[in-house]
């Protein structure tokens, strides 16, 4: 019986389709997916102290604040009606991730509520995946996991440079290396931050490591370490970094501060 179905085509291809999404489940890491559903718990269920200590980075530090000051405490709790949690995608070594989350719930007043956001997860040197940011979206994302291959040979010297610019405060470079979301963001606070640096910025030493490329895409993902000195004080800062190709010139389309703050 096995022997006739595998000998159909019909039998061969099912087969093949079968041990494919086995090996696809089997090697894509989906502990962030059962990181998401339980901070989704956390917080439905007000428990944001659990919920603090699986995220990292700003989002940490915002829920800590927060925290501090009650602010939590008028959030009401809802319960979780329905939910399903897809890992979006996620690089072969395995430190970057994002799931979609689809979550309905009944809010405190008897409402429903439909949300569908996506969650960035970052796992460091403990190992853990935690959160480091939140995004509410419309629609399903398109699973884009990441592969090293087709690095861009002048990826490097553009992350120098825009953070040599950065640290210099040299706001016209910075902008010449930046595109899309990245720009968006910059030209909003580009109005507020200084012509020059009141103190003298060093970012050393730079640690720049490929992490991937979603096949059919021009966007090459990296995370980026490095320490910040100013004013006799040091900060270690993990930031993960999109780059896009556009007609031969390559530029920085998102910056994502995973751990320690912004320059």
């Amino acid at each position: 019986m096995i022997r006739r179905f595998i000998r159909h085509p019909v039998g061969w291809l099912l087969l093949c389709c079968a041990v494919m999404a086995s090996m696809y489940v089997l090697y894509w890491d989906q502990q962030p997916c059962d990181v998401v559903k339980q901070y989704v718990q956390d917080v439905t269920q007000g428990k944001w102290q659990e919920a603090t200590k699986k995220t990292v980075g700003n989002l940490q530090v915002k829920l800590q604040g927060q925290l501090t000051t009650r602010q939590l405490d008028r959030v009401s709790k809802a319960t979780v009606l329905q939910e399903s949690y897809t890992l979006h995608h996620q690089d072969m070594a395995k430190q970057v991730s994002t799931v979609y989350a689809e979550v309905v719930l009944r809010l405190a007043d008897g409402k429903l509520d439909v949300q569908k956001q996506t969650y960035s997860l970052y796992r460091g040197e403990d190992q853990a995946w935690k959160i480091y940011r939140v995004d509410a979206v419309n629609q399903v994302p398109t699973a884009s996991h990441l592969y090293p291959v087709f690095a861009p040979t002048d990826a490097k010297e553009l992350l120098l440079s825009f953070l040599r610019a950065s640290a210099l405060g040299n706001w016209k470079q910075v902008e010449q290396t930046l595109t899309g979301t990245a720009l968006q963001q910059f030209e909003k606070t580009k109005a507020y931050l200084p012509k020059k640096w009141a103190q003298a910025m060093e970012i050393e030493p730079v640690k720049v490591q490929y992490i991937g490329h979603p096949f059919f895409t021009n966007e090459y993902e990296y995370l980026v370490q490095y320490k910040v000195k100013r004013a006799g004080k040091e900060e270690q800062i993990t930031a993960r970094m999109t780059l896009v190709q556009w007609a031969g010139s390559l530029l920085i389309a998102r910056t994502d501060i995973i751990q320690g703050s912004n320059v």
